[in-house]
């Protein structure tokens, strides 16, 4: 392997980790019976019985699902359509964009 490679594999690396690690770590600290999450005190499902039962966070999931979906709809939609009108485009126009 050339070191250029390598050194992009180690800041992909890293760059996932900076984003992920975040959520790893909240999801971890999810189980924990503890309501301040500095002190692991056990492990618990009673956080996401009570996302169950609250109303208004099940309303804004529900929202959020909506909009995903649409968003991924429209994408799909819009970027079908470009690469369709790309593709039927003369060369040196496909060159400028």
């Amino acid at each position: 392997m050339r070191r250029g490679s390598t050194s992009l594999s180690l800041v992909s690396i890293l760059a996932m980790l900076f984003l992920y690690g975040p959520i790893f770590v909240l999801v971890l600290y999810s189980f924990n019976t503890a309501h301040l999450s500095m002190a692991w005190r056990g492990t618990t499902l009673k956080w996401y019985a009570a996302l169950w039962h609250d109303e208004a966070l099940l309303a804004a999931a529900a929202n959020s699902l909506l909009i995903a979906v649409a968003s991924t709809i429209g994408a799909t939609l819009l970027g079908g359509l470009m690469a369709l009108g790309m593709e039927r485009m003369p060369l040196r126009r496909q060159q400028l964009i």
